[in-house]
């Protein structure tokens, strides 16, 4: 054996030891998932944890702070929900109230600015930026504003402690989504009276604290009505006054909700509602919930026409989307209107709306599919079924943007930049919109569920709700949604939650945007494929994000086949049903 050999062997441990090193310091630097056992040393600071880094706790005080400091740890210690943010809570003098319950604000930890007053070393101000806000009752503002809070502090023999701090928490952005998770909790749409009326649910988008019971959460906020984003366009089938008697447990399947007594009086309508409302509420809880048993006042709720317990898959009449699964997409050509199925055109051939000859410019179509609002090239609106005739119900030149929604109210449209609603029989009437913004709207699509109503105005993004008053109809609480978009040119609504929008997103280009209905979320819905400028957008549950994009020459369908947009016909304002 050679003198070599022996030191070869001592080396390749060695070498395997080193490439092992490197192979680990690589994954944790391109932020691929470490070991279980692997943790990475250091500080970490409020907000810089990604949603899939390994948790570290905050640190709780530490007695040789300054008071800017010590504000600052109280801060990042709100990022723990644990044990209702017991380490938050060691920053506090015994008998110190402090709310975490009474909302979040959502802060940018970057400019975050606490100090001292000028010789007074016990009170610290801070100053935020904020971005959004989570209400008490769950809803989500996503209005920018500065933050300015007071806290007031005395010191220990062991240290600093705080003495006055402002109700509610206070978290870095990315901190709100391990504390707070978005959820929707159903209410009732409300009946406008009409024969084609079909009982159907609306999402309440609530954000509820990840720390409790879901089941619990979900229930409470159902019990407590409908959160102020949406309040005055919902009902509920919920009795006043109903609280529950037990907390809401699930076993082998089953969730128990045990109200008082009050729904014992209902009718079997109003029965079916409010299990309807429970069951799509609780369908969030996933596969552990497969069905309801419902009490009052200690008795079984029997609900007419259904089995006891509930299923999960009952109520399916009752669904929010308000649109068949496989409902084809519609788009205008040469003046007139077609469709494109997983099959077929679905369009009669024999129809006006298909022969060009009404020279269609937009059109839209009813959640069911029987019914088309048609604007033509002469300023013409005309309603009819699929099959015609198509006869003219209102007359402008400036008419634009027509949307059923949950076609129970009519059709909506715009008339010189103004809401205007065609109802099924009479005359068009104007809608009056209440809120921050009033027009003149390039845009508007009203959500399938009949709830919410999304509007373009100054190439912004704004979000209202149709709320029934003593003279009719009209918009109210409209408010700017996801205030860093710029450019909006168009608005689609993908779910009863969620808009997609075109619109210039951190870059110069015009680009697909999904947007939470109230904010909260804002991201790229951009994929490779999309050629030319984006001039239109058409989303729905279940079905493929369409653009339409005009290359310089025409206008052509790309359709979102969850890798990239694939080119289609030749085509212009693409639509699904609603």
């Amino acid at each position: 054996m050679s003198r070599a050999a022996p030191a070869r062997r001592r080396l390749v441990p060695f070498l395997l030891a080193l490439f092992l090193l490197g192979c680990l310091l690589v994954l944790s630097g391109c932020g691929l998932p470490l070991p279980e056992d692997v943790q990475r040393p250091g500080a970490v600071a409020a907000g810089s944890q990604a949603a899939g880094d390994i948790r570290v706790l905050p640190p709780g005080p530490r007695g040789d702070s300054t008071p800017e400091a010590f504000v600052e740890g109280f801060l990042a210690a709100q990022s723990s929900p644990d044990n209702s943010h017991a380490i938050a809570r060691e920053f506090l003098a015994p008998g110190t109230r402090w709310d975490d319950g009474a909302g979040l604000m959502v802060y940018d930890p970057a400019p975050l600015n606490p100090a001292t007053r000028a010789g007074d070393e016990s009170t610290v101000v801070v100053t935020a930026n904020v971005t959004g806000e989570v209400r008490a009752d769950g809803s989500y503002d996503a209005t920018p504003r500065l933050l300015r809070d007071t806290y007031s502090l005395r010191k220990s023999p062991g240290g600093l402690q705080l003495v006055g701090v402002p109700p509610g928490l206070r978290l870095a952005v990315a901190d709100r989504d391990r504390s707070f998770a978005a959820r929707n909790v159903f209410f009732l749409a409300p009946s406008y009276g009409l024969t084609s009326d079909t009982p159907h649910l609306v999402a309440d988008r609530v954000f509820l604290n990840t720390s409790r019971q879901l089941a619990q959460s979900l229930v409470e906020h159902l019990l407590n009505g409908p959160s102020s984003s949406i309040a005055g366009a919902v009902e509920s089938a919920v009795p006043t006054g109903s609280r529950l008697l037990a907390p809401v447990t699930t076993q082998d399947g089953t969730t128990t909700v045990s109200l008082s007594g009050q729904a014992l009086a209902l009718g079997q309508p109003a029965r079916a509602q409010l299990s309807a409302q429970l069951v799509w509420t609780l369908r969030q809880l996933g596969p552990e919930f497969q069905r309801l048993q419902l009490l009052s006042g200690g008795q079984i709720l029997a609900v007419g026409g259904h089995a006891d317990p509930q299923d999960r898959t009952d109520w399916a009449e009752y669904d929010p989307d308000g649109i068949a699964l496989g409902a084809p997409l519609f788009y205008v050509d040469g003046g007139a209107l077609r469709s494109l199925a997983a099959t077929a055109d679905t369009m009669p051939r024999s129809s006006a709306a298909t022969d060009g000859s009404l020279r269609i410019v937009e059109a839209a179509v009813s959640p069911s599919g029987g019914q088309l609002g048609l604007l033509t090239a002469r300023g013409e609106l005309r309603i009819g079924p699929r099959g015609g005739p198509f006869p003219v119900r209102l007359t402008d030149e400036g008419l634009s943007s027509p949307s059923w929604g949950s076609g129970e109210q009519g059709l909506w449209v715009l008339r010189k930049g103004l809401v205007v609603l065609v109802p099924g029989s009479g005359v068009a009437v104007a809608v009056p919109v209440v809120g921050a913004g009033s027009g003149p709207f390039s845009a508007i699509r009203v959500s399938r569920d009949g709830a919410r109503v999304a509007l373009v105005a100054d190439r912004r993004l704004w979000v209202g709700r149709i709320e029934k008053v003593q003279s009719g109809l009209r918009i109210g609480g409209l408010h700017e949604v996801a205030p860093g978009l710029a450019g909006v040119t168009g608005v689609a609504w993908e779910s009863g939650t969620t808009l997609v929008v075109l619109a210039r997103f951190g870059t110069q280009l015009l680009l697909p945007v999904r947007v939470a209905v109230d904010g909260s979320v804002v991201v790229s819905a951009g994929r490779a494929g999309v050629v030319g400028t984006p001039t239109a957008i058409a989303a729905a549950p279940g079905r493929p994000l369409v653009l339409a994009a005009f290359d310089g020459a025409r206008e052509r369908l790309l359709r979102d086949d969850g890798r990239f947009f694939q080119t289609g016909p030749v085509g212009a304002k693409p639509v699904y049903p609603g």
